[in-house]
């Protein structure tokens, strides 16, 4: 069977399809998340004919930076205006107040979840605020069981399934900084406090989220500084501007790439066009 083109997602795994293919001189197309690149995207530049890049800044640490092509990350978000009334219905929530969305993945973040309850523990939730928690699947039972009785303005769920409805109705978001999750916050164009993992692979997830403060978009606070104080002063902040809030939107929305896949797609099959 004879390859067209080699694709390869940039883990340390494809180091060998890419060198192989470079090797039986197949064109290599790399496609790298993360705006730090992993070391199979930064030495394979070398050898590929282009480098798929999902969030800006990656460019500058490639080997071999003309082959660079920022298309941004494929996400499977639906497009057009959504009616957040309805969405905030079926979700549980008030039909007025900020919704703050709360997630720290599928799997949830312990660190994350921590700080939330301390919040709600102190009663430091801001006025006019209302938080929608996933919380991940294995912490839902422990977290719900000493939610305080206080805590009425807060919808606390396992999982959120499907996440554009979270995403659509929320006015803040507060998360992790993984690379598919910058880039659904981006199309949704929603105001951020992000929390980089501490323990990500290279610190890429640190790298990400400066990507984000950097554009405007984004407010970070580091994993070992977040208190249930510090995210509560934090979101006063931001709940308080709605000028602020406004304007990361629009700075989260300019790093949007909602035609990534087919951008992909383009390149990979010019790629394999140039050779016949």
């Amino acid at each position: 069977m004879d390859i067209d083109v080699v694709v390869a997602a940039g883990g340390y795994v494809a180091g060998p399809a890419v060198f192989a293919g470079w090797l039986t001189r197949k064109p290599v197309v790399l496609c790298e998340q993360n705006s730090y690149p992993g070391l199979t995207s930064r030495i394979g530049s070398l050898f590929a004919r282009a480098v798929c890049l999902g969030l800006p800044g990656a460019k500058k640490h490639l080997w071999r930076k003309s082959r660079a092509v920022l298309t941004g990350n494929p996400v499977n978000l639906p497009r057009g205006d959504v009616d957040k009334a309805w969405v905030r219905e079926k979700l549980g929530l008030k039909p007025r107040g900020v919704v703050v969305l709360i997630t720290g993945g599928s799997q949830g973040a312990a660190s994350i979840n921590r700080a939330v309850m301390q919040m709600l523990e102190r009663a430091d939730l801001p006025e006019n605020a209302q938080l929608l928690w996933q919380t991940g699947a294995d912490k839902f039972d422990d977290i719900a069981s000493k939610l305080p009785s206080s805590a009425k303005r807060v919808k606390v769920l396992p999982f959120i399934r499907p996440m554009w409805e979270a995403y659509a109705t929320a006015d803040i978001i507060v998360a992790r900084c993984g690379a598919l999750t910058l880039s659904e916050i981006a199309v949704f164009g929603l105001p951020a406090i992000l929390v980089p993992y501490p323990y990500a692979a290279a610190d890429h997830q640190r790298l990400n989220a400066i990507v984000f403060a950097e554009a405007g978009a984004a407010m970070v606070i580091q994993d070992d500084e977040l208190t249930g104080k510090t995210l509560a002063l934090t979101l006063a902040d931001l709940i308080a501007d709605d000028n602020r809030r406004t304007q990361m939107g629009k700075s989260a929305e300019s790093l949007a790439k909602p035609n990534a896949l087919d951008e992909i797609i383009v390149t990979i099959e010019d790629i394999a066009s140039s050779r016949k």
